[in-house]
């Protein structure tokens, strides 16, 4: 639809544009809480890059905050709290779509647990599944290297990985 990356990005600023933001300086009462971090700051707290956050916002993860008369952000505890919370489910595994997903879940006054429990079950089991092909990988790792400690202790110049042919791979699946 978007071929341009210019317009992709101009979309994505347009769909985080539509949340509302407040400008310091204005007659316009803060909306957020105490706005006393800039992204220095925020940073350091919550324990995030600069470059971090800025993606978050690019990504609409983050609504843009407001700025000073100077074009400085300023971020409040509840940017904090939203920023801790991405980290958080980001960390968990889920990707920037369901981070997204779960974001508008917290952000609802319901705050239903059965989608949330869902999603989570889906994680549990791509895990199992991700475990499963590592298991595979490690055995396929140690016969390597019982292949190349037999090679050794024979003295043998030839290293049995280097010398394997791609037949015995595609054979073996």
């Amino acid at each position: 639809m978007f071929e341009s990356r210019r317009a992709r990005h101009f979309l994505a600023y347009f769909v985080c544009a539509v949340q509302p933001v407040t400008i310091i300086g204005g007659t316009q009462p803060i909306p957020r809480k105490m706005l006393t971090l800039d992204y220095t700051a925020m940073a350091k707290k919550i324990g995030l890059s600069v470059d971090t956050i800025r993606f978050y916002e690019r990504s609409c993860l983050l609504a843009e905050p407001p700025r000073t008369p100077g074009g400085y952000r300023k971020y409040g505890e509840s940017d904090v709290e939203t920023l801790a919370f991405i980290r958080r489910v980001h960390g968990l595994g889920f990707t920037l779509r369901e981070v997204r997903e779960l974001l508008d879940l917290r952000r609802s006054r319901l705050r239903p647990c059965a989608p949330v429990r869902g999603r989570l079950e889906k994680k549990v089991s791509e895990v199992h599944l991700k475990l499963a092909d590592l298991r595979k990988l490690e055995r396929e790792l140690r016969t390597a290297l019982r292949n190349c400690n037999r090679e050794m202790r024979e003295r043998s110049a030839h290293c049995p990985l280097l010398a394997e042919s791609g037949q015995r791979k595609l054979e073996a699946t």
